[in-house]
C-alpha cells in the first residue's frame, strides 16, 4: 500500500508564461521518505517544495493581525493556527 504524504497541489497560468504544476509538502512529515514523487524531485530541489510550518504568531501581534485580515478573518485566528511560506516563481517563455 503507498499512502501519499499530506500535501496541496498548485496549478499556477499566465497567459505569455509556461504553467506550473506542482505540490506543497510539509516538513518533517514522516510519509515524505517514502513517497515516490516527493523523492523523484532532486534533494538539492526540494526545500522548494516543502514548507515548515510554525505555530501562528500570538494573537494580536502585528503580524499575526496581518495574515487574519489578509484571510478576511475579522475575529482573528483560530486557535492552533499554524502558517508557512510557499514562494511560486514563473518564468516567461522564451
Amino acid at each position: 500500500n503507498w499512502q501519499r504524504p499530506p500535501h496541496i497541489h498548485y496549478k499556477v497560468y499566465r497567459r505569455g508564461f509556461e504553467d506550473l504544476t506542482t505540490q506543497l509538502y510539509f516538513a518533517g512529515d514522516p510519509l515524505n521518505a517514502k513517497d515516490g514523487i516527493y523523492n523523484n524531485v532532486p534533494e538539492k530541489d526540494r526545500p522548494s517544495v516543502t514548507v515548515d510550518f510554525k505555530p501562528a504568531p500570538q494573537i494580536g501581534s502585528d503580524l499575526a493581525k496581518s495574515i487574519a485580515d489578509g484571510f478576511g478573518q475579522k475575529k482573528g485566528l483560530e486557535k492552533d493556527t499554524t502558517v508557512g511560506r510557499f514562494d511560486i516563481v514563473i518564468n516567461a517563455v522564451a
